[in-house]
């Protein structure tokens, strides 16, 4: 969370690519270190074990802001590690 901005019990919309589900919940913060990814309540219908997650926030800029606004991406791979071993928070090509 701490390295993609996602902020304690912010609202996340996600999407399940290996079912094709999509819904909003919130980010319940774990422990750290731990690369868990848990989805609570009724989300918990929404994914089993090993499924492809993407989760996403949002944010609301005014238009001078958003001209040089960049969004962070982290690519995770196995056990929730970082994907590739390199750094994978990089701006999305717009």
């Amino acid at each position: 969370m701490d390295q993609v901005g996602i902020l304690p019990y912010e609202r996340i919309l996600c999407t399940n690519a290996t079912n094709g589900t999509r819904f909003e919940t919130y980010a319940i913060p774990g422990d750290r270190g731990g690369r868990d990814i848990i989805l609570n309540g009724a989300a918990a219908y929404m994914g089993e074990p090993d499924d492809r997650i993407t989760i996403m926030s949002f944010t609301e800029l005014d238009a001078a802001d958003a001209k040089s606004w960049k969004p962070r991406i982290l690519v995770l791979g196995k056990d929730n590690t970082r994907s590739c071993g390199t750094a994978v928070i990089r701006p999305a090509t717009l």
